[in-house]
């Protein structure tokens, strides 16, 4: 339709125009944003570089487009480290974050950015669970942990199967249930992968994890889980 053609000549013209952007090129990857439970992926469209008066620098436009049409755009002072991020719904501005590190863009981890989550989707989210994941469970008699869509682990205190419920700088937290009334927490050495059973219990809730929680990378228990 008319829209999609309008979208993809857009990215064209973008990605066209990349090679005037040479600041900040770490940002020039795709992006996962999770905005009100949904999750979606922004493909790179291309960037323009546009300069302002002698009072202030110029700065990079970075455009990310998802399937549905939408826009994100990345706003970027030259030589700044950090940006100004923009949600564009095909006929309005809907979220805007100013402030957002560069680099935390560029990680991998999720960032906050106004009402959304972004994480750089070419990268997998927590890589300091390989050795964790390439664990040999089954000498715990457990289903090794998985990652479903968009790489992402699965978490949480699930019913069945295994969930990352707590991970630490040094730890990584499992919960599994053998039966309704059969719960268990395993703790992973993020170093080794060595696992050992942290806790067995009837049940098992966030209460649990309080003791634990310091310094935590990811908390199932906490508000948007980080």
């Amino acid at each position: 339709d008319a829209r999609s053609a309008l979208g993809a000549a857009y990215a064209e013209a973008r990605a066209a125009s990349a090679a005037r952007c040479p600041d900040a090129a770490e940002l020039e990857t795709s992006f996962e944003l999770t905005l009100d439970g949904r999750t979606r992926v922004f493909a790179y469209a291309g960037c323009r570089r546009a300069g302002r008066n002698d009072y202030l620098p110029p700065y990079s436009e970075r455009t990310y487009r998802a399937a549905d049409g939408d826009a994100l755009v990345i706003v970027t002072d030259e030589g700044a480290s950090s940006s100004e991020v923009l949600l564009w719904d095909g006929s309005r501005w809907t979220e805007r974050a100013q402030g957002v590190s560069n680099a935390a863009l560029a990680s991998g981890d999720p960032v906050a950015a106004a009402r959304a989550t972004l994480r750089n989707a070419a990268k997998p989210l927590y890589p300091e669970l390989a050795a964790c994941e390439s664990a040999d469970w089954s000498r715990a008699a457990l289903a090794a942990p998985k990652r479903g869509a968009h790489r992402r682990p699965e978490t949480g205190f699930l019913s069945a199967g295994t969930g990352l419920v707590l991970l630490t700088k040094t730890a990584a937290y499992y919960y599994h249930q053998d039966c309704d009334i059969c719960a268990e927490l395993t703790e992973c050495e993020l170093s080794t992968g060595r696992l050992t059973s942290a806790l067995q219990a009837h049940a098992i809730d966030c209460s649990d994890l309080k003791p634990l929680e310091s310094g935590a990378v990811f908390d199932a228990c906490a508000a948007g889980g980080r």
